[in-house]
């Protein structure tokens, strides 16, 4: 197995399995709470890590254009967008949330042929239509269920979905800015992006601002404990062997490897509720590894 290939699927395993901490958290909290705790405290790690390997190694000095594509990256894919994401989680679950993010290939394919002339194939047209359908599917779970179909709770995923595809494809461009730039440094910048995002809100909501200390004090023990490793395990850690991975592989080929996040997602939520999952879930999964299948091949 190629290392980037590795890198992906490590990635892929921590954040999706943290995604259920979030859950849990956000709904003793809020999405905005979740997102910036979260952030606020990969941003640590990744200071501390970058910090070591900067007295190891060195650090290169990035320019100013790829500072300021990373600084973006993170405040799309690490604020804005896991803003959305979180509400999706809290909405219609990680999983399904998963499910809808496999559009993300497609997304930047998409991005392709209306930046760069690239065309789609029959297959990946024909992709186009499953991936369609999966969204039919989990919309129609929601009319089942609550007695409307989720339209909302889709499109909150698939507006995070587009987000943080766009921050991926500005990542990679600073990667190919600065060769020689290490994960870790690069996480800095964008965890500081997202800050920045923070920042200004905060200032908004004064004069109570986000509370990040007072209300991670009336969490209790339990679900601090899932704050602080989901945010270590899910976002520190996912992130740094995603993004090694998309320093090193082809963007598509490595967001393709998405596809197993709605899998684990699906069978932690069995686990977890010591049921089957539910026919539309089951549906809308084997329409969405088929549609991958098609993207990939």
């Amino acid at each position: 197995m190629a290392p980037e290939i590795l890198y992906a699927l490590c990635g892929v395993v921590a954040f999706t399995s943290a995604s259920f901490l979030f859950r849990a958290v956000t709904h003793r909290t809020s999405p905005l709470w979740m997102n910036a705790f979260k952030a606020s405290s990969a941003a640590l790690a990744f200071f501390i890590w970058a910090s070591v390997e900067g007295m190891l190694k060195g650090w290169p000095s990035p320019p100013v254009l790829a500072v300021a594509l990373f600084l973006v990256s993170g405040l799309l894919g690490l604020n804005i967008s896991d803003w959305f994401m979180l509400r999706s989680y809290a909405r219609i679950g990680p999983a399904r949330t998963m499910i809808v993010y496999r559009f993300q290939p497609l997304y930047l394919g998409a991005m392709a042929y209306f930046f760069l002339g690239q065309t789609l194939s029959p297959s990946q047209l024909f992709a186009v239509l499953l991936l369609i359908g999966c969204v039919v599917v989990l919309s129609h779970e929601g009319k089942r269920n609550h007695g409307k179909w989720d339209v909302a709770g889709v499109g909150i995923a698939f507006t995070g979905m587009m987000l943080d595809g766009t921050g991926v494809l500005i990542s990679r461009v600073g990667f190919d800015l600065v060769p020689g730039l290490g994960t870790a440094q690069a996480n800095v910048i964008r965890c500081g992006g997202a800050l920045l995002g923070f920042l200004a809100i905060s200032l908004w909501k004064r004069p109570k601002g986000l509370a990040l200390r007072e209300t991670f004090i009336q969490l209790g023990s339990k679900y601090q404990f899932m704050a602080v490793f989901g945010s270590i395990f899910g976002t520190f850690l996912g992130l740094f062997l995603w993004l090694k991975a998309l320093s090193m592989g082809n963007v598509a080929q490595i967001s393709a490897m998405g596809g197993l996040a709605p899998v684990i997602a699906i069978l932690i939520e069995s686990a977890l509720s010591r049921k089957w999952p539910g026919g539309h879930a089951l549906v809308a999964l084997v329409l969405c590894l088929c549609g991958m299948a098609l993207l990939i091949s």
